[in-house]
Formats: C-alpha cells, structure tokens, sequence
C-alpha cells in the first residue's frame, strides 16, 4: 500500500508540472466586425471604419480582411484590404476601408437618408479575417459572419452607423 500511495504522490506531481509551460494556451475564436461608421464620398464610395472585436483569449495580429458586404441581402461590396492591427484579447479596434458599392447599395442608403435613425438597413459581412495569434508565427484564417444595421445619422449628410 505504500508504495502505490507513492506512485501515487508521484503521478499527481507529474501531472501538476505538465501544467506548466512557457509557452501559454488561449483559446482563439474568429472576430466580430461591424461597421462603426460609413460616410459616403461626392464620387460615390463608401469610406468606411471597420471595428473588429478579436474575441480570443489571446492577443491577434489582424492583417487582412477579405469580405462580402450584402444590404437587405442583396450584394452590395467586395472587400479586400490589407493592414496591420494588434488588438488585445476581448478587445476592438479601428480600421479605415474604402470600397466601390454596388449600383442597389448606393440606392438603398440614399433611400433611407432622409429617416433620420428611424430608417435602417441591415447588413451582413461573410468571409475570412486574417490574423497571426499570440504566440503563433503564421497567418491563420478565420471564418466571419456579422450581422447588424445600419442608419442615417442625424444632421451628418451621406454619414450612417
């Protein structure tokens, strides 16, 4: 009995040192993204703030974002942007995007531009966030769906959130 309560004692202290590393675990989950704010330009495109919540457990280097932005389901941009971004762990940061919108993307935001936050779209933004996670040397693609709407914002001309 004594020599397996030390076998014992000794499987215990192997296990709490596995525990141990140098190298720390966390948990990497794809981002959120959402649009904090979209101004339309005299030429038509749409200059936008991207706003990325990285809902890891661990810092991610953000570099790039390839998208496909729909408007009441219907396509309204492609995204594709390059950038380099370290958001910390369950937090969000900024990031500027100018696109080309769809001839439906512009008409459906002008049709709402005079509602004032009473009218809204909804969007979808589909596809991949790019990013190197704490601890990791490469790249890592992330699947992301985000879903939100969009609004006029009151007494900013071509401006919605």
């Amino acid at each position: 009995m004594r020599r397996s309560f030390k076998g014992l004692i000794a499987a215990m202290a192997i296990a709490l040192l596995a525990g141990c590393s140098s190298q720390p675990s966390h948990s990497m989950f794809p981002p959120t993204l959402g649009v904090q704010q979209l101004r339309v330009t005299p030429d038509g495109h749409w200059h936008m703030r991207m706003r990325i919540l990285n809902n890891s457990y661990g810092s991610m280097d953000f570099r790039r974002l390839q998208l496909t932005m729909t408007i009441n389901g219907k396509p309204a941009a492609h995204i594709d942007t390059r950038f380099k971004l370290d958001i910390a762990p369950l937090s969000a940061d900024l990031t500027n995007v100018d696109i080309a919108p769809s001839q439906a993307a512009s008409k459906a935001l002008a049709a709402i531009a005079d509602e004032g936050s009473s009218g809204n779209l909804a969007y979808t933004l589909t596809g991949t966030a790019t990013a190197i996670p704490e601890g990791e040397k490469k790249l890592r693609q992330f699947k992301v769906k985000s879903r939100d709407w969009l609004s006029p914002v009151p007494g900013v001309a071509n401006t919605y959130r």
